[in-house]
C-alpha cells in the first residue's frame, strides 16, 4: 500500500509539475516569437564593402523624408564620396549628391526627383498644394525645359483646372486646354513664339 502511494503522489506531481512547464512554455514562446517586432531607426543606411554610403532611408538637409541612391563616382578625396557643393537644391532643399529621390517633402507633398552630377535637378515629379500632377524636366542650362501637368496660376484658386505641355526657356510652343473662369467651359489652344526671348 506505501509503494502505491509513492506511486501515486509521484503521479501526480509529475502531471501538476508537466502542466506548468507546458503552460509556461507556451506562454513565453507565444509572448517572444508570435509577436510583430517593430525597429525604428531616424535613418536607414545601405553602404558597399568599403563601408560608403549608396543609399538612405530618413531625413534629408531639406527636412523630406526620402529613400535617397546617392552618386557613386569618386571624389577628390579618393573616397568615392562626391563632394558638390555645400548648398541645398532650390525646389526641394535636397542634399545635392543624391542622384535619385523620392519620399515626402517638407510640406507633406509628395514628390520624386533625378539629379545630375552637377546637384541640379534634371526630372521632377511633384504634387502641387491642388494636389495635381507636374512632371518637370531640365538640362544644365535652364531648370525646366518642358513642362507637362497643372499650370498653377499667379493667384492660386480650388476651381483651377488648366492643363498643359510647355517647351520653355525659352517659352517657345504650349498645347493644351484652360478653364474659362466666367463660364467654366475648357478651351483649347496652341501656342508658337516666332522669335522667343532669350532669358
Amino acid at each position: 500500500m506505501k509503494n502505491f502511494l509513492n506511486h501515486l503522489v509521484g503521479w501526480l506531481l509529475s502531471c501538476i509539475l508537466g502542466a506548468i512547464g507546458g503552460f509556461s512554455y507556451s506562454h513565453w514562446h507565444s509572448t517572444h516569437e508570435g509577436g510583430i517586432t517593430t525597429l525604428r531607426a531616424p535613418r536607414f543606411e545601405l553602404v558597399d564593402s568599403t563601408g560608403r554610403v549608396l543609399a538612405f532611408w530618413g531625413t534629408d538637409r531639406g527636412n523630406n523624408t526620402v529613400l535617397a541612391f546617392l552618386q557613386t563616382s569618386t571624389g577628390e578625396d579618393g573616397t568615392g564620396e562626391v563632394k558638390p557643393p555645400a548648398q541645398q537644391t532650390r525646389f526641394t532643399g535636397q542634399n545635392r549628391n543624391e542622384a535619385f529621390a523620392f519620399g515626402m517633402m517638407s510640406t507633406q507633398v509628395p514628390f520624386m526627383n533625378i539629379l545630375g552630377k552637377d546637384g541640379n535637378s534634371r526630372a521632377s515629379l511633384y504634387l502641387t498644394p491642388q494636389q495635381k500632377p507636374i512632371l518637370n524636366m531640365a538640362d544644365e542650362h535652364n531648370e525646366s525645359r518642358l513642362e507637362l501637368g497643372f499650370i498653377s496660376n499667379d493667384a492660386p484658386a480650388l476651381e483651377d483646372d488648366d492643363w498643359a505641355l510647355r517647351f520653355r526657356a525659352p517659352d517657345v510652343a504650349g498645347i493644351g486646354s484652360m478653364r474659362d473662369s466666367s463660364d467654366h467651359r475648357y478651351r483649347g489652344f496652341l501656342s508658337v513664339e516666332r522669335n522667343p526671348k532669350p532669358r
